[in-house]
């Protein structure tokens, strides 16, 4: 299961009571550096057009990384667990709208 990301990774966490900053940790890793661009240069499916696009996220990433850390240090492992799950809810929600072409995307 930790090959797979989003909801099956923190369910995987949750099971086996995860401390969060092992879980922070290794979202951060996966999330922020992503390793497979380097795999997709090589193949030819990243391009120079792309670029723009990969530094914006990775940007964004960054804030998101530095805005949750510090509201993670801000909570208990039993309010990080909950929130995991609310926004692993949320997440399940909004692909099933996204495949039932309610968010217009």
């Amino acid at each position: 299961m930790t090959g797979m990301g989003g909801p099956p990774l923190m369910m995987l966490y949750e099971k086996l009571q995860v401390k969060k900053d092992t879980v922070r940790g290794c979202n951060a890793v996966l999330s922020v550096l992503q390793f497979r661009v380097i795999a997709y240069a090589l193949t030819g499916s990243f391009t120079q057009d792309d670029l723009a696009l990969y530094v914006a996220v990775s940007v964004a990433g960054l804030v998101g990384l530095c805005l949750g850390s510090h509201l993670a240090s801000r909570m208990d492992q039993a309010t990080f667990s909950k929130v995991m799950v609310a926004l692993m809810l949320l997440c399940c929600v909004l692909l099933f709208a996204s495949s039932a072409g309610l968010t217009g995307s």
